[in-house]
């Protein structure tokens, strides 16, 4: 039976640990990318933790030696979007011939998150991912529940995030206790009326707010 490895590198090949290494607090979340020739094209969110960072991260990523940006969409606050082009990493080809690629892949703090699935796991350890420049940082296995509860609350955080000045303090404290209480995980952490004593809220005005995020949330997606 097959598993899911996540793998942490560092690589001196790729922009996302370099420009995540100089603008503090950046995150990319690569959501494809497109294998060309010599080269590949990701399509990835960035998210900083000031409009500041966010125009820093912009205009590093457009001065980023041998990185082509085709277009930045969508810039809102501390959001945006981009399609972009670099010469192929080492860790792109090596792990992509290696297994399938499972999106996203998260870089942060200078370490880019891989999550990769191998139908006949068999590997003792995960040293095959080294090389000239490709450091293995950190590498498990994961079932597919705890792949699946860390995809729902990485995008939960996405859309907060976006979504910052639509909602009201109280939606932003509740969706926030939820994601790290894991409330949305599959099977839940804890219950709606656990989290109700967690906040001090009657179970009635917490399902309303919750049901009210949750909305705002659909409509958002099938406007999209």
């Amino acid at each position: 039976m097959g598993h899911i490895l996540e793998l942490s590198i560092k690589q001196t090949d790729c922009p996302h640990p370099i420009l995540t290494s100089k603008v503090k607090g950046l995150s990319i979340i690569v959501l494809n990318t497109i294998k060309n020739e010599n080269t590949q094209t990701n399509f990835s969110i960035f998210h900083s933790p000031s409009v500041e960072k966010t125009r820093d991260a912009i205009k590093k990523l457009k001065n980023f030696p041998n990185v082509e940006v085709q277009e930045v969409i969508g810039s809102k606050g501390q959001l945006f979007s981009a399609i972009y082009t670099f010469p192929s990493t080492s860790a792109f080809y090596k792990l992509s011939f290696k297994g399938f690629r499972l999106y996203p892949i998260i870089a942060k703090d200078g370490i880019e998150k891989w999550f990769i699935y191998l139908e006949n796991d068999d590997e003792k350890s995960f040293s095959w991912v080294n090389d000239s420049t490709t450091t293995l940082v950190d590498g498990k296995r994961l079932s597919v529940s705890e792949f699946y509860n860390f995809y729902v609350q990485l995008f939960l955080w996405i859309w907060m995030d976006s979504q910052q000045n639509n909602l009201s303090e109280l939606d932003g404290l509740i969706l926030e206790n939820a994601i790290k209480s894991g409330y949305f995980n599959w099977p839940r952490s804890l219950t709606l009326s656990e989290l109700s004593k967690r906040l001090s809220l009657p179970k009635t005005t917490l399902a309303y707010h919750l049901r009210k995020v949750e909305k705002a949330l659909f409509m958002r997606s099938i406007q999209q």
